[in-house]
């Protein structure tokens, strides 16, 4: 129906741009992917904003924690280097909310 199109074309939308941040082109990873950073325009076209945390794969430092806990990965977590895989986790993170209309991990944050 249409919450399932609807579902559809924002994950879509956000996978898209993780694409386009991620290519060879840019290699940038978001580190702070979360719905807060999700928006649309006139058009009703999915945009990413606040992009304060982005950084190119290479100027990553394992010493800074960026992002917000519940989208975190579990490596960034760890101290470990973040990287296109860790935008990938909270992106998963973020398909689960929109597929459940749930907080993943709740218990964990109240």
């Amino acid at each position: 129906g249409q919450m399932h199109e609807r579902l559809e074309q924002v994950a879509i939308g956000i996978a898209r741009a993780m694409s386009h941040l991620h290519s060879n082109d840019f290699q940038v990873a978001i580190r702070d992917l979360k719905p807060q950073n999700i928006g649309f325009d006139k058009n009703g076209v999915v945009k990413l904003f606040d992009l304060g945390m982005a950084r190119h794969v290479h100027d990553t430092d394992t010493a800074e924690l960026a992002g917000t806990f519940r989208y975190i990965s579990p490596e960034a977590i760890m101290g470990h280097r973040i990287g296109l895989n860790s935008d990938v986790y909270s992106f998963g993170v973020i398909l689960y909310e929109l597929a459940t209309l749930l907080k993943p991990f709740d218990q964990y944050f109240q």
